[in-house]
């Protein structure tokens, strides 16, 4: 039975025997470690573990929400992103300015379209960066 390489599954009870999960040798209900190989015979977690899992567990929620440092290419493709929409921001006011003028209401739209978009652009690169 010590051959066997196949896992096994915790605990069979055969009658007034279970069967050690390692190595298939049948063991009594009351024992605590394998008569054959020596190893534990519960595989199920105890509170203690269950606790210790828990606890790593909220720290790797903690970690991914915090956020990791920018490295310089991010900062490079940051500040670039930043340019652009502070590029579409100004154009889009230069737009709207132009179809307030010019009393068209198109060009007043697009261009309120790309304040919009550069603003919301510029927000988002500034939360992230915030972080």
């Amino acid at each position: 039975m010590a051959s066997d390489q196949s896992p096994k599954k915790f605990p069979k009870v055969r009658g007034d025997f279970i069967d050690c999960p390692h190595c298939g040798c049948p063991n009594r209900p009351t024992d605590h470690t394998c008569s054959f190989c020596d190893k534990v015979l519960s595989n199920s977690p105890g509170v203690s573990s269950r606790i210790k899992k828990a606890v790593d567990r909220v720290k790797w929620r903690y970690n991914m929400r915090r956020g990791h440092p920018i490295s310089a290419r991010g900062m490079m493709a940051t500040a670039m992103i930043m340019v652009l929409s502070v590029s579409l921001a100004s154009l889009g006011g230069y737009f709207t300015y132009q179809g307030i003028i010019g009393g068209t209401v198109s060009w007043t739209l697009i261009g309120a379209i790309f304040v919009i978009y550069g603003l919301y652009s510029a927000a988002f690169v500034l939360k992230i960066v915030g972080k």
